[in-house]
């Protein structure tokens, strides 16, 4: 590889780092002590074993985001802020009493639109299926209930095309509190340990 591709992948890999690790690093750093905990939104959408590995493997996550389709996913999300001028993505949290516990419900949504009462998530994928997969579609739902809109929307893009799906569900506090309390080991049983990077470490594989 030149010198200068290395040096594009290096501001991509920083880029990476402030926003999935030193902005949140940041930000559970500023919870006070009224909170006993704090849940981010993808956690709640994924098995909680592997974010536990993911705690106490950190330089497995870069084998990860080091894929080529996540980079090109990354550079979509950048491409796409770009164009959301309106809105600068920041850290959105609400905190909820749960079973005599203090959680923080934290997230950071791809795009929200107070002027459209809306949440938008960017997926890059392989494909594209006729319904959007039901991670995503929780994942938009508990950013619609953090940021207080009525309105979610995904869309998705692969290589050679692209798709949006309207979500107009709402959760309740109830219906957060119940995915707080019942999370499973694995969240997807259907399909997660079978792509899950963690398989080989994991307790429950």
């Amino acid at each position: 590889m030149t010198d200068l591709f290395n040096n594009f992948l290096a501001w991509l890999q920083n880029t990476m780092n402030y926003k999935y690790e030193t902005k949140r690093i940041e930000f559970q750093e500023d919870v006070g002590d009224d909170v006993d905990r704090v849940i981010w939104i993808h956690e709640l959408c994924e098995c909680p074993e592997k974010a536990r590995l993911e705690n106490y493997f950190p330089p497995l996550i870069w084998t990860v985001r080091f894929k080529p389709a996540v980079m090109l996913g990354e550079l979509i999300h950048i491409a796409l802020e770009k164009w959301s001028l309106e809105y600068t993505p920041q850290i959105y949290h609400k905190t909820l009493d749960v079973d005599g516990e203090r959680v923080m419900v934290a997230g950071m949504p791809d795009y929200v639109s107070k002027a459209c009462d809306a949440v938008v998530d960017f997926k890059y994928s392989a494909h594209i299926g006729q319904e959007p997969l039901q991670h995503h579609v929780l994942q938009v739902q508990l950013y619609m209930w953090l940021c207080d809109v009525k309105h979610g929307e995904l869309w998705y893009f692969t290589h050679d095309s692209f798709k949006s799906f309207g979500i107009d569900i709402p959760l309740s506090d109830e219906n957060v509190m119940q995915e707080i309390r019942h999370r499973s080991t694995p969240r997807w049983p259907e399909w997660e340990c079978k792509y899950c990077e963690y398989r080989q470490l994991c307790r429950y594989g």
